[in-house]
């Protein structure tokens, strides 16, 4: 993953865990990367509803997914840490019960 794109997550994640109605359609669009089967899925016309700099985020994250030859899923995401990354990965269980849907 790019860092212009784990950059782009790492917003979207930090929005995602808020308690607003943005927060929500963010949780929304980044849950239904992992399985919008189980976890739901993600309306398009929520972009309307969020901030321009969020959407963007969205729209790089979603390029980025689309541009890739082979499916990507949110486990490959590392963040970064001062320093450098580090090796803890998104924990879907974690993050689904931790976000306001």
């Amino acid at each position: 993953m790019e860092d212009r794109v784990r950059f782009a997550l790492e917003k979207l994640l930090d929005v995602a865990h808020g308690d607003t109605g943005q927060s929500r359609r963010v949780a929304n669009f980044i849950l239904a990367w992992w399985n919008a089967d189980v976890h739901g899925g993600f309306n398009l016309t929520d972009l309307a509803d969020v901030d321009r700099d969020v959407c963007e985020d969205m729209v790089t994250v979603f390029t980025f997914l689309a541009r890739e030859e082979d499916l990507v899923y949110p486990e490959a995401y590392k963040p970064f840490a001062a320093g450098g990354r580090t090796s803890r990965s998104i924990n879907v269980e974690t993050a689904q019960a931790s976000f306001p849907v």
